[in-house]
């Protein structure tokens, strides 16, 4: 991996051309050689893959036009950050998808028609008590403003890191999500069968990341992380 300068114009790029990769992170742009993955095609994956399916052809074939009118005009005033950091728009299917499989994951049934309201719960903080051992636990608070009644918070959970590790997205997972909101909650049956067992001595990091979604819109708030070290 190596930092790169671009010129001719070009002030960043993201992706992949001529066997190379470019992307960034907090220490600025970087090309690498490009690999290939494996695809596992875990029950996970699978999962997701097929609600993408399901909800593209929802989109298609049950909405109305009026309906898809209506998701693209949504679109077009919702603007989301894109991996350059950029704002960059969806187009009315892909914010349809968006949102429903927010309601769906949080248990909630697909709206046909755009939500009339943005409001959302905002984190503003997490504590952790991460235990290791046989008889450990994970306990997460979160604390979240003016949340709603119909708020619910979504766990991002990584799995003992080094405690030096600073870039740790593509390590978490999410492994919950509860209706309570400034609360301690208990995580430790979903986080073991993530991880399967808890780190056997204290001293490895444990990030946690959260979101509050509102269940009967799918307008999920701005991320909040934090992270502490087991003991």
């Amino acid at each position: 991996m190596a930092s790169v300068v671009f010129g001719g114009g070009i002030t960043s790029m993201i992706g992949s051309h001529s066997g190379n990769t470019f992307a960034r992170n907090k220490g600025g742009a970087y090309v690498k050689k490009k690999t290939h993955g494996t695809n596992p095609r875990s029950g996970l994956q699978s999962a997701h893959r097929t609600q993408v399916g399901q909800l593209a052809r929802y989109y298609t074939f049950t909405l109305t036009d009026a309906q898809r009118s209506a998701w693209r005009t949504f679109a077009s005033s919702s603007p989301v950050i894109n991996r350059l950091g950029n704002t960059a728009f969806l187009s009315g299917q892909q914010i349809f998808a968006k949102v429903s499989a927010q309601i769906l994951a949080s248990g909630g049934a697909i709206i046909a028609t755009p939500p009339a309201s943005t409001i959302v719960g905002t984190p503003t903080g997490i504590t952790i008590a991460a235990v290791h051992g046989g008889g450990g636990s994970v306990t997460i608070t979160n604390f979240v403003a003016a949340a709603g009644a119909n708020d619910r918070v979504i766990m991002y959970v990584s799995p003992p890191m080094n405690p030096g590790r600073a870039f740790i997205s593509s390590a978490l997972r999410r492994i919950s999500s509860v209706g309570a909101c400034n609360a301690a909650v208990i995580v430790t049956t979903d986080y073991l069968k993530h991880y399967g067992l808890l780190p056997t001595a204290a001293g490895q990091r444990i990030f946690v990341r959260i979101a509050v979604v509102n269940t009967a819109t799918g307008i999920t708030s701005a991320l909040y992380q934090a992270s502490d070290l087991w003991t």
